[in-house]
């Protein structure tokens, strides 16, 4: 039985064989050919003196490699560290210093960053995929460094309780934090992921995500290699050739985030065909407005599953699943709002500043603390920041949401985009659910910015869509007519583009200097 993530991939090497686990733009790859070539790339770094228990930073394109290249670590006893092909030289430096990283594998998209980097120096051996760049920082060739590698199966010795990745979180505020995932918390997503999140054995996934993000590895990824089924990975695509795909392969899951949903709703009821092999239609990331979750339920009904967590818990906190469909529209207070209820893995609860817990049924919005068994071992060398995430137990997810009386989740939005405007609480998400479904608008942002009366004034950042012809005077009459008047935002500003990390985080901080500029700009001008 696979303990480790190690083992399930020399048991899926042994079980599956020859089966298609994974297609990518650049080539596919069988069970059997992941597990060799990562038995190569294990011994080639074990060779290179890294040690079990070391960390191997990978920042890679979406390629057949990618996932042989994960293997490998593991399977040498290895902690994997992802990185974020689109980092810069001081966001990589960051990662490589801060996790003391060994061994650094990267994709020509990468090959920028490295060559620039400060930190190469620390690592012991430094791996390029891929030929069109030239090699830099004394790098090596990944086939070259494999070629001549042994294929006998290393030693075991990892455990549940080792870690086998360290993940970076986004950082929308200050520095990243590692979050250290161990063995067994990754396998228990894995089997857990099948059954809440609708996958099933031989499972067929259009993966219309990229690997530069975490999360998908454990709550999507490794779960479809676990039961035998196969990863498409679609690469640069549009909207059609998405469809296209999963008419090919008879694709039976598939991913679709909030930009997409209208688009994929659109394009499901022309292709029915599409649809109805889809078993799975899976929701998570970011809010959406509710009526974009019910446009799109309409198309793929039952099909459409969601899931609420985060770095730190490794996998759905909550989620909606198919008997939330049979049952769900009846109990819950707002179906198509709501994150769904407790995974059978987790527990959920609101407690307000004071830690009292807020029952469910109440319309009380508080913090939403967490409990769950796929839970981070704390943040790599920083103690006092992982205590502070805890209450007890709990931890501390710095969301603040509601549970209905059957249990659903409502998220309000990150604690630290409450806006306190007049004594009255004003949750930036609700407005920004709201604002995004107006005609005219392809982006938006709402942020609390200083007012000498009210303490905080609602402001909005807007991106108009191409065409759209759009005042400030629109935007706070659209708002007014939706919600209470002392939640109308009282500037808009206009902009190309929201501020966003190299994870597509939105950096509300970096919105909230945008509009305090654009506000002293304007008074000074």
């Amino acid at each position: 039985m696979s303990q480790t993530v190690d083992a399930m991939f020399i048991n899926a090497g042994r079980r599956y064989g020859s089966r298609p686990a994974w297609k990518a733009p650049n080539g596919d790859r069988t069970y059997e050919e992941i597990l060799a070539q990562g038995v190569r790339l294990a011994h080639t770094l074990r060779a290179a003196g890294l040690a079990p228990g070391d960390r191997v930073a990978m920042m890679l394109d979406d390629v057949a490699e990618a996932i042989e290249v994960f293997a490998g670590i593991v399977l040498a006893g290895l902690v994997v560290v992802p990185v974020n092909r689109d980092f810069k030289r001081d966001e990589l430096d960051f990662i490589l210093t801060d996790s003391g990283a060994r061994g650094l594998i990267y994709t020509d998209s990468a090959a920028a960053a490295v060559e620039e980097s400060d930190a190469t120096d620390a690592l012991q051996i430094i791996i390029a995929v891929g030929d069109k760049t030239p090699l830099t920082k004394g790098a090596v060739r990944y086939l070259d460094a494999v070629a001549k590698a042994s294929s006998a199966l290393p030693e075991a010795g990892r455990s549940p309780e080792d870690t086998a990745m360290l993940a970076y979180t986004s950082g929308t505020t200050g520095f990243p934090k590692g979050a250290i995932i161990s063995h067994g918390a990754i396998l228990l997503c894995a089997r857990t992921s099948q059954a809440s999140l609708g996958m099933g054995n031989y499972t067929r996934l259009a993966h219309s995500g990229s690997l530069q993000f975490t999360a998908p590895w454990w709550a999507m990824l490794l779960p479809v290699l676990y039961g035998g089924g196969f990863v498409r990975l679609l690469g640069k695509y549009t909207p059609e050739s998405w469809f296209d795909t999963m008419a090919a392969d008879r694709s039976t899951y598939t991913y679709v985030p909030s930009p997409l949903m209208q688009t994929f709703a659109e394009l499901g009821r022309r292709r029915p065909d599409v649809i109805d092999g889809l078993s799975t239609v899976l929701h998570s990331g970011s809010l959406a407005p509710r009526e974009h979750v019910a446009e799109l339920v309409d198309v793929v009904g039952a099909r459409f599953v969601e899931g609420y967590g985060m770095t730190e818990t490794v996998g759905s906190i909550t989620t909606i699943t198919r008997a939330d469909h049979l049952y769900g529209r009846d109990e819950a207070e707002d179906f198509f709002a709501s994150g769904g209820r407790a995974a059978p893995t987790a527990s959920v609860s609101i407690v307000d500043e004071q830690g009292n817990e807020i029952p469910p049924g109440s319309n009380e919005v508080g913090e939403i603390l967490v409990e769950c068994d796929t839970m981070f071992r704390g943040y790599w060398n920083r103690p006092e920041q992982t205590a502070d995430a805890f209450a007890g137990e709990r931890f501390r997810t710095g969301d603040l949401g509601r549970l209905d009386a059957a249990g659903y989740l409502y998220v309000a939005g990150r604690k630290t985009d409450l806006i306190i405007s007049g004594g009255a609480n004003v949750y930036a998400a609700e407005l920004e659910r709201v604002l995004i479904g107006m005609p005219g608008v392809a982006d938006c942002a709402i942020v609390g910015v200083p007012h000498e009366r009210w303490g905080e004034a609602v402001a909005a950042a807007v991106v108009a869509a191409p065409g759209a012809d759009l005042t400030a005077g629109d935007v706070v009459s659209y708002m007014r007519e939706r919600l209470a008047g002392y939640k109308k935002p009282q500037s808009v500003v206009f902009v190309d583009e929201l501020p966003r990390n190299a994870s597509m985080k939105l950096q509300k901080h970096a919105v909230r200097e945008l509009i305090i500029d654009h506000q002293q700009t304007r008074v000074g001008s």
